[in-house]
């Protein structure tokens, strides 16, 4: 008859409980919390090692940057399409063309000659090649 009733004791404890894992500065417990008085009873304490603290730092960290970043989001959104609409057309003229030295500039063939700006070094057939 002991045993069935430490059998329900813990069944009850089981609902009654939690484990909870609490962080504090350089400490990490394995608590287990009971729900109905609020109390903590600790089942083990470790320190943290420095990799582990390190983790649990920047973790925090990143959560709290992601919650800033979200609210910053749509002014950085709207000053990129701003400088992207107000952006000078004639800027666009002055960026350098790729391989504008091609041989395929003073070719007399249409074809060759809409090839000539790209960013490949094209030759045309010689008699050295052939050879």
């Amino acid at each position: 008859m002991p045993l069935m009733k430490s059998m329900q004791n813990s069944k009850r404890l089981k609902k009654t409980t939690k484990n909870v894992k609490m962080t504090s500065h350089l400490k990490i417990a394995t608590v287990r919390m009971n729900l109905k008085t609020k109390r903590k009873m600790t089942l083990q304490k470790r320190s943290l090692n420095l990799k582990e603290y390190a983790c649990h730092q920047l973790i925090t960290q990143l959560m709290a940057l992601g919650s800033s970043l979200h609210a910053i989001k749509p002014l950085l959104t709207g000053f990129a399409l701003l400088t992207a609409i107000f952006a000078l057309p004639s800027q666009a003229n002055e960026l350098p063309n790729h391989f504008n030295s091609n041989q395929l500039d003073n070719n007399p063939s249409p074809y060759l000659s809409m090839h000539a700006s790209d960013p490949v070094h094209w030759q045309t057939w010689q008699a050295s090649i052939l050879q």
